[in-house]
């Protein structure tokens, strides 16, 4: 593990405060945990933000993600059974 970037960072925790850093820090491991590519991810997330609703912002974290065009399908499957 590389201990470069946590110790470049405590400068910027100062202007960003240690919780948003935390939150920038877990978004690559918690996208790993979950087999997802950290950069599909936030390819994906960042071009949905614009568009997405309010009450369906709890769907965009990495365990409950699903890459855009296949929510649809999820859906079918689940009102399928």
């Amino acid at each position: 593990m590389c201990i470069h970037p946590v110790a470049s960072g405590r400068k910027n925790y100062l202007v960003a405060g240690a919780e948003r850093a935390a939150m920038i820090y877990n978004l690559p491991g918690s996208c790993r945990l979950q087999n997802i590519n950290p950069n599909d991810y936030l390819l994906d997330i960042l071009q949905r933000l614009p568009e997405q609703p309010v009450n369906r912002l709890a769907e965009l974290p990495p365990p409950l993600w699903m890459p855009a065009g296949t929510e649809t399908a999820a859906i079918e499957n689940t009102q399928a059974r």
